[in-house]
């Protein structure tokens, strides 16, 4: 039950109601001083709910989060020095800076590392951190190579096979393009074993509506059969026709 909606029954009620809330916004941006406020602000402002009966101290159901993007993606890397030179080389990345500590800040822990930070294009930022009195890193045995994976986008397919050739140049085995029917993909590791996708997508607006249109009831039924669904069998048709 909403707030606005339930507080208070009446017109007079709904009066004070928007009044208090008035108030409580002067109260958040400071141009009012809390003693001057009405005890219904007070204690809007410190979460109570009020009903018809009287008042209740709940809280309030929180807002959803207003994200902007991803902030960076941080991943652990065998050597900082490397990697950089990696991403550099292969990818085109730009290394925006680095930082180094010698304690955690958010754990206090006693524990160097070197944290590298690479613009990897249209605002995204993918971090690295070296661990050099950490065990060696490994991987998630139980889950199998090609699923753990960063994805990057290219603009084109000239740019997709233009980034196949650039890596191969380099000794690296590139898998792809494979063709997922609203987008490419060419895939390889880098050399910390984090495997790296490159994709241009070529869906149409309307190929996307029609996938999400049906999202809810593929994961439903997965959720059920845990066995593929063919809502969507006009993608595998459509790849299976342009491959």
């Amino acid at each position: 039950m909403s707030l606005p909606s339930k507080l208070l029954a009446g017109p007079v009620a709904g009066m004070i109601l928007r009044q208090a809330q008035d108030e409580r916004n002067w109260f958040l941006n400071g141009e009012e001083k809390r003693a001057n406020l009405s005890p219904l602000t007070l204690s809007l402002s410190k979460g109570e709910r009020h009903t018809t009966s009287g008042i209740r101290r709940e809280k309030m159901t929180e807002t959803t989060p207003v994200l902007g993007g991803i902030h960076h993606v941080a991943y652990r890397c065998r050597d900082a020095k490397e990697t950089v030179e990696f991403y550099r080389e292969v990818m085109g990345m730009d290394f925006m800076l680095a930082i180094a500590e010698d304690k955690v800040p958010s754990t206090g822990a006693p524990d160097p590392y070197m944290h590298v930070f690479l613009d990897c294009g249209g605002g995204n930022v993918l971090a690295f951190f070296e661990l050099p009195n950490a065990p060696e890193m490994g991987r998630d045995a139980a889950t199998p190579a090609w699923v753990q994976h960063i994805a990057f986008k290219v603009e084109s397919e000239e740019g997709l096979l233009a980034a196949k050739h650039r890596a191969e140049a380099r000794g690296l085995s590139v898998v792809g393009p494979v063709h997922h029917g609203v987008f490419k993909s060419i895939y390889f590791f880098d050399p910390n074993g984090h495997r790296l996708e490159l994709a241009w997508q070529f869906g149409t607006a309307s190929q996307m509506a029609q996938l999400k249109a049906v999202a809810e009831d593929m994961l439903e039924e997965w959720s059920r059969t845990k066995k593929a669904p063919r809502h969507a069998a006009w993608l595998h048709e459509k790849i299976a026709a342009e491959t």
